[in-house]
């Protein structure tokens, strides 16, 4: 697999495989947990990015393309999705873990990844996770996964992320929360979004979506001026609202870069 992935990312990236060795490997690994409240404490902003495994070989060379000029930012780190109809636990070249292999030991990025637990027993969730730290992961976003269209999802209660966030809070839970930035990308996507997720939009939010929904250019233009705004709203200093920001790519590099360049 390493064989196959090298001769993939040789393709894929400006990086030289050889800067790995400059790297000690005496190099103590300062946990994630670690590395964000040093931030927090210092008050210095950051930034992660998520990313999921494409179909093909190709597009996984296009997207480490991406992940390679992303690096340039110094994400303090990156998160790759669960994805099943890539056999994500496999060595398939598009699997989640492979692409979390290459970002983490080429691209060389503190990589999190993705692994669901509802569809599999206990002996297939521990192979999961032997085969992750087996890549060298030691970051684990665990997830209940996707629930059965027949589940019963209420449409009335916690339908805002700070309604969670100032209940956690209310009942003591100080660990560091850290908002998603989900860009709107088209007027089908959003829509798609609503209905899968039970969400409620502004109505000042859909009644220009409404009246550009037949302009796809514009459409994208508003999603990142409103992804904008609502990041710097979280960075704003005089609130202490946020420590940092997670974006979800959905694998686009220059959307994802004008927003977080615009909101420094």
């Amino acid at each position: 697999l390493m064989a196959s992935l090298e001769a993939v990312v040789l393709k894929a990236t400006r990086h030289d495989l050889n800067s790995a060795a400059k790297k000690s490997t005496d190099e103590i690994y300062r946990p994630l947990i670690d590395r964000i409240k040093e931030n927090i404490s210092s008050g210095r902003r950051f930034f992660s990015l998520e990313f999921f495994p494409p179909h093909t070989t190709e597009g996984l060379i296009n997207l480490l393309k991406r992940v390679d000029i992303f690096a340039n930012s110094q994400p303090l780190f990156v998160d790759v999705t669960w994805v099943m109809r890539s056999d994500p636990a496999s060595e398939k070249v598009t699997s989640s873990s492979s692409l979390a292999d290459c970002i983490l030991n080429f691209c060389l990025l503190d990589t999190m990844l993705h692994i669901t637990s509802v569809q599999y027993d206990e002996k297939t969730v521990l192979f999961n996770l032997e085969r992750a730290k087996k890549i060298g992961i030691r970051n684990i976003l665990a997830l209940r996964g996707d629930i059965s269209d027949d589940a019963n999802v209420t449409t009335t209660d916690f339908q805002y992320a700070c309604q969670l966030v100032r209940d956690c809070r209310k009942i003591g839970i100080v660990v560091p929360i850290i908002p998603g930035i989900l860009p709107i990308q088209s007027y089908q996507s959003i829509m798609k979004i609503v209905q899968l997720s039970k969400i409620v939009i502004p109505d000042s939010v859909l009644t220009t979506l409404e009246s550009i929904k037949e302009n796809a250019e514009a459409v994208r233009n508003f999603g990142i001026s409103f992804a904008v705004q609502l990041c710097r709203k979280l960075l704003n200093r005089e609130h202490h609202v946020v420590p940092g920001l997670h974006f979800y790519t959905l694998n686009q590099e220059k959307s994802t870069r004008q927003k977080y360049t615009l909101v420094e």
